[in-house]
């Protein structure tokens, strides 16, 4: 089976804050890499966000945020951080989230023409780790059962260690993660796993799919040394899905465009 080429962008953690030293330059990393996926050509089919849209949850950042992500002229998806608040998040960006039902979670299905999209919801309203419960796990599970076609799943906390990081394990057990895995294993389709929360770029393989963390859009709360000397520069993700279900990912500098 062929599937037909597909481009997402992925913006992660850009934490913007209110009345804070470093709010206008967490506005103007956001803003440069809004600008720069506006310009590209061709235009990605959508544009994901993969959680702490802002850093304290209040209705004030998420008005800031929305300011921003509103100018996409792609579709826009987001899912919860640890730093998100679940309701305000939806109220302030309605179309780019869904409830899964008999829950608060922000946890749904985007189904595209050449690929299904999984926004699985990984947050805990007590802890900045990672959780999953059944309920969640079970959505999860019928979904990718369903699935004919290649699919993306994006979370906010890695379920696989990151081993450049002082704490490569984000998640408040192991249990879950080790059910959710053998969840990922029964389902051929998925052709990779996009996270966030790390606040630095990693790539491996987990659950036999590709997988990868993204550098935090807030610049100053950046870790790692992957991006060298443009460690100070707004970046983005770029994924192109090839006919044949493959990933490859590009880490792109929101550069200022002619």
């Amino acid at each position: 089976m062929r599937w037909g080429t597909m481009l997402i962008a992925q913006i992660s953690d850009s934490h913007i804050s209110h009345q804070g030293p470093t709010d206008s330059d967490r506005i103007a990393a956001l803003g440069a890499c809004v600008d720069h996926i506006n310009q590209l050509g061709p235009q990605p089919t959508l544009v994901v966000h993969t959680g702490d849209v802002v850093h304290n949850g209040t209705e004030i950042e998420y008005e800031m945020a929305a300011e921003q992500l509103n100018r996409l002229a792609a579709d826009l998806w987001v899912i919860p951080g640890n730093k998100d608040h679940r309701a305000r998040l939806r109220g302030a960006l309605p179309d780019a989230c869904s409830v899964l039902g008999g829950s608060s979670y922000l946890q749904y299905v985007v189904d595209l023409k050449t690929a299904c999209l999984i926004f699985l919801d990984t947050s805990s309203s007590e802890t900045n780790t990672g959780r999953l419960c059944e309920k969640r796990l079970a959505h999860l599970d019928h979904e990718l059962s369903n699935a004919t076609k290649p699919v993306m799943l994006f979370m906010h906390h890695p379920p696989f260690e990151v081993t450049t990081a002082p704490e490569p394990f984000q998640f408040e057990a192991r249990e879950p993660v080790e059910q959710l895995e053998k969840v990922l294993a029964k389902h051929p389709p998925l052709v990779g796993i996009f996270a966030g929360h790390m606040h630095r770029h990693f790539e491996t393989t987990w659950a036999g799919v590709p997988a990868l963390t993204m550098t935090a859009g807030a610049i100053d709360l950046r870790k790692g040394s992957e991006l060298g000397p443009l460690q100070t520069e707004p970046y983005f993700c770029l994924h192109d899905v090839s006919p044949e279900g493959t990933v490859t990912t590009t880490l792109t500098r929101a550069a200022p465009q002619d």
